[in-house]
């Protein structure tokens, strides 16, 4: 899939989970939906294996940083969705960088 099939992906899977978040009641439900929404892209995003490159894999990262950035403003008007988000996004790619030894 090229990046602009991904963003289009993306942003159907936030626009999805934002229609939901306003029908969702508990914070549980909330955290769950960002759960499934932030596996969803991830699995799409990220190879199984980690790449062998270190030039291959601070690409992937960087394309991935980038594509989360421009998804992630479609959250900012649902203030509890949005929280979440961010921090599952930003534990991910702090995870990923000390996985991958990235510098």
């Amino acid at each position: 899939m090229d990046r602009t099939s991904l963003v289009k992906r993306l942003r159907v899977e936030v626009k999805e989970a934002r229609d939901l978040v306003g029908n969702l009641v508990s914070e549980r439900d909330v955290k769950k939906k960002v759960e499934e929404v932030f596996k969803n892209q991830t699995n799409v995003l990220v190879p199984k294996e980690k790449p062998v490159s270190y030039g291959e894999r601070l690409r992937i990262y960087t394309d991935l940083r980038h594509l989360f950035e421009e998804v992630r403003n479609d959250f900012s008007h649902i203030i509890p969705f949005y929280g979440l988000y961010n921090d599952k996004v930003d534990f991910y790619f702090h995870d990923l960088h000390e996985k991958w030894g990235l510098r």
